[in-house]
């Protein structure tokens, strides 16, 4: 993990933007997601498959701190230097860190399921987290290669009932819009693959999940989203 930070004072207006991409390990897709960040003012971004050199994720400028596990990352989280944090879980296939903004704790997790491996163990380790952190606001977002007619209008397949199974386990909420374009679009075919999901984050919190159609020289498209807030109390649960 690079740049690691501790503190619990965050300071923010009344919103955190949000984004969930899979560079697909491609440079160029990190370079142009780096101009994403900041013409989008974005605080916080979960990266699936990052472009890697010796065991680093490689990229991103100084004004973003970048949270992963050395070695063979497959996921990671890039967070606006502005904003300190203490990490949970700093793993290859999932970080998920605690932060704190005006006196209100958020858990963000960022999650990759390789689509030639067992499910089970990602999601045992990721329901692993959950539970200790069962009263915090909780934002996942990942690539778990998984189909389902409960985010996507494509076929369905056992890796989608499993994770369902599991957001029913944990009281989870589908962000994804069954009707947005895309998550993934290539030559290969289109997809819906890259979810968002939350715990304890009423509708009136969460806000303006979309999945952009702006070229990021991935196969994947970026997703975007905000979270708002007004004081340090937990919101209801969605209705």
């Amino acid at each position: 993990m690079a740049n690691q930070l501790f503190a619990f004072n965050n300071k923010c207006s009344n919103h955190l933007t949000c984004g969930l991409l899979n560079l697909n390990h491609a440079k160029a897709a990190t370079l142009q997601i780096e101009q994403d960040l900041i013409r989008r003012q974005l605080n916080i971004l979960c990266v699936t498959e990052p472009y890697v050199t010796n065991g680093h994720v490689v990229g991103f400028t100084n004004k973003y701190t970048k949270i992963y596990s050395v070695g063979s990352p497959r996921a990671a989280i890039i967070l606006n230097t502005n904003f300190s944090f203490v990490p949970i879980e700093i793993s290859r296939d999932i970080i998920a860190i605690n932060l704190t903004v005006n006196n209100i704790n958020f858990i963000f997790i960022s999650v990759y399921c390789s689509p030639s491996e067992d499910i089970v163990p990602i999601f045992q380790q990721l329901e692993s987290i959950i539970e200790i952190h069962q009263d915090s606001f909780i934002s996942i977002s990942g690539d778990f290669n998984a189909k389902r007619s409960a985010w996507s209008p494509t076929e369905q397949d056992e890796r989608g009932k499993a994770l369902l199974e599991l957001v029913f386990r944990q009281d989870l909420d589908i962000e994804n819009d069954i009707y947005s374009d895309p998550t993934f679009d290539s030559v290969c075919g289109k997809s819906w693959i890259d979810l968002t999901l939350t715990k304890n984050i009423n509708r009136e919190v969460f806000k303006n999940w979309v999945v952009h159609q702006d070229v990021t020289v991935s196969d994947h498209n970026l997703i975007t989203y905000e979270i708002t807030y007004e004081k340090s109390e937990r919101p209801k649960n969605k209705c």
